[in-house]
């Protein structure tokens, strides 16, 4: 019996110890055990170096590793001006890194000059030289170089690159003929009541990270922009025939098309809401009314791997999990339902926009399918949200978005489905993602500040500055 228990235990811990891998740690007694601090890290395409930066109100500690977690430098300088307050992007010259910030509104910017070699740093303030109708979408990494994404409403895209006199040089502009409506990129659309206004322009392309898990509210924006490397995917739900799909390669600075046609209903005669998700080398499709709903993978030749359907009458025979709703419900206090009803989740997930998800574990896809609502409860309600902007492990979002989501509630109603190597249902339980490990690892930690989640060699990690011990950490998960 004490074997056995022994065994379980041995087990156990060795569990543990492989779901998280410390590989750095540090002590710094300087910082204030008072003040919280915010922190971001710069992955050196070329050499596998790591920055990392701890951000302590007027100040800043800058770090240098090698890729086997060494130190190689460290500096403290001051930081840059509190209103540009949104880490965009970066760019690397052997040990000098410059890092590209924003205000609020998107329409200053600024350079803070790391130089680890001379271990001092400056601040530039820089103009992006957009035009008028030009509306800031989002920055991108690639090779150490930073470029700047911007749109307007006649679907023009135009890429900007950092120069090494601290200029953003227009590299190229690519019209995307495809996009019928004017408010693809860009919009400044918003509702009071039944009247349709115009207001600031802001963006209207959502950024999305496949390799770490995605909110349903989030995969639910019609407009969405990935990174592969070299190739930037830019893909439109805004229409009822087709996902129209497009490829910019930063190499060759071309631009390629393709149209997705979207799922086809058996019962009504048109579907009345889409949106799709890419994956690795796959684009995956929904298509939904409150009387059915079709689940379609393609290749991106377009050819359909698979595909799932339901109706209002039927029962979902490819689901891993209950039908789940979450956010304000009826009942007072409680956020969370579960229910069974396929008219139900039909019903609601066609009331608001569609969402997908993927993740794939084990040889395994992990899939998210379902549909968000926005609650009024504020007499204001923009038409297109604005995203989160986000970007490995950096400080960044769109302001404008999450200020709009304080005066609303949010719901969200999904179920998940697990599906083999060749897209195959199979039963089992859901695992919890990476984002539910590093919420399970914080629990008991209650000290912690500058926290920063991050791909670093293809491998999520988790860090973190423990106020009571004055220590800073990172873990591999």
């Amino acid at each position: 019996m004490i074997k056995r228990y022994i065994l379980v235990l041995v087990f156990m811990l060795s569990y543990s110890i492989q779901s998280q891998e410390l590989v750095l740690s540090f002590k710094n007694e300087d910082l204030s055990r008072r003040i919280n601090k915010d922190s971001y890290t710069l992955t050196n395409a070329k050499t596998n170096d790591l920055a990392l930066v701890i951000i302590e109100r007027k100040t800043i500690l800058a770090y240098l590793f090698n890729s086997d977690f060494e130190e190689v430098h460290k500096f403290e300088a001051s930081n840059i001006k509190s209103k540009y307050n949104k880490v965009l992007g970066y760019s690397i010259n052997g040990n000098i890194y410059k890092v590209l910030f924003t205000n609020n509104n998107h329409n200053k910017f600024a350079i803070l000059h790391l130089d680890f070699n001379s271990k001092t740093s400056h601040t530039t303030e820089i103009d992006l030289d957009l035009n008028k109708k030009e509306v800031f979408l989002d920055a991108v990494n690639y090779n150490n170089e930073l470029y700047v994404i911007s749109g307007d409403n006649k679907s023009k895209l135009t890429l900007r690159q950092l120069s090494s006199n601290n200029t953003f040089n227009h590299i190229k502009t690519f019209l995307l003929e495809e996009i019928s409506e004017d408010t693809s990129l860009i919009s400044s659309k918003f509702s009071i009541g039944a009247f349709i206004l115009n207001g600031y322009e802001s963006p209207n392309v959502t950024k999305i990270d496949p390799r770490i898990p995605s909110s349903i509210e989030r995969a639910s924006n019609a407009n969405k922009l990935y990174q592969n490397k070299e190739t930037i995917y830019l893909t439109f739900d805004n229409n009822k025939e087709a996902t129209i799909f497009y490829t910019i390669d930063l190499d060759e600075l071309d631009l390629k098309v393709k149209t997705y046609p979207y799922p086809k209903p058996r019962i009504e005669e048109d579907f009345k809401k889409f949106n799709s998700y890419i994956f690795q080398n796959n684009i995956y499709q929904i298509a939904s009314s409150k009387y059915e709903m079709a689940f379609e993978i393609k290749d991106f030749e377009g050819n359909l791997i698979n595909d799932f359907y339901v109706n209002r009458d039927m029962t979902i025979n490819f689901k891993n999990s209950e039908i789940i709703q979450e956010g304000t419900t009826a009942i007072p206090f409680v956020n969370t339902r579960k229910f069974e009803q396929t008219s139900k989740y039909l019903r609601k997930i066609s009331a608001g926009n569609l969402g997908i998800n993927v993740q794939h574990a084990n040889e395994l896809f992990y899939i998210t399918l379902g549909g968000y609502q926005e609650i009024n409860t504020s007499g204001f309600s923009p038409v297109v949200s604005s995203p989160t902007m986000t970007s490995d492990g950096f400080i960044s979002f769109n302001h404008t978005y999450n200020s709009y989501r304080t005066y609303t509630t949010t719901k969200s109603t999904f179920f998940n489905t697990i599906l083999d190597s060749n897209f195959k249902h199979v039963k089992g339980d859901i695992e919890k993602n990476s984002f539910d490990k590093i919420t399970d690892y914080k629990k008991d930690k209650p000290y912690l500040t500058a926290e920063d989640v991050f791909y670093y060699n293809d491998e999520l990690y988790f860090g973190y500055f423990n106020l009571k011990e004055s220590e800073y950490k990172l873990l591999k998960f």
